[in-house]
């Protein structure tokens, strides 16, 4: 995914802008020009995934408010990827939190951690594989999102009461 935004404060953005991506031997891997965009955030999903890249190059060429200076708040490049149940042989969940206070006020700590088992019958995670999609971007402590829950019915049962008993 790439991504680029503006400034959300003064709801600033670059309008025409080009993205180049380049490999570790200073190749260029992917062109995104972008011309007329209207949002602070703008995001586009790669497909397929562009892999190896060493350096991104953002250059903007018209910005949302003429005579002011580009402020541009987050640029990256990112692989998304998806792991459900058969993807996930454990999830181990650790999280803490201030009690007496009920929120975590400036200055209180909070220490979360979440550790991960992921199935690799097709040998995806080997730092050796040449042939995986994740080639050379195995490294430890990434950020990730963990979304928890489970599935619920859409149906809901019914049930009547007979009798009524008011305590008074």
């Amino acid at each position: 995914q790439l991504k680029v935004v503006g400034d959300s404060a003064r709801e600033e953005y670059p309008v025409d802008f080009t993205v180049k991506l380049y490999g570790p031997d200073d190749t260029l891997l992917y062109t995104e020009t972008v011309t007329g965009n209207n949002q602070v955030s703008w995001s586009k999903t790669l497909e397929p995934q562009v892999l190896d890249v060493a350096k991104q190059v953002l250059e903007i060429t018209k910005w949302s408010l003429p005579g002011t200076c580009a402020k541009i708040i987050e640029f990256f490049t990112s692989i998304r990827e998806v792991y459900e149940t058969g993807d996930l042989v454990s999830v181990k969940l650790l999280e803490e939190r201030e009690a007496s206070q009920g929120s975590l006020p400036v200055g209180n700590i909070s220490s979360n951690e979440i550790t991960l088992a992921l199935n690799n019958e097709d040998k995806k995670f080997d730092v050796d594989n040449e042939q995986s999609p994740l080639k050379n971007l195995l490294k430890p402590n990434r950020r990730i999102q963990v979304q928890l829950g489970s599935e619920i019915e859409d149906s809901w049962t019914v049930f009547a009461e007979k009798t009524w008993n008011e305590v008074t």
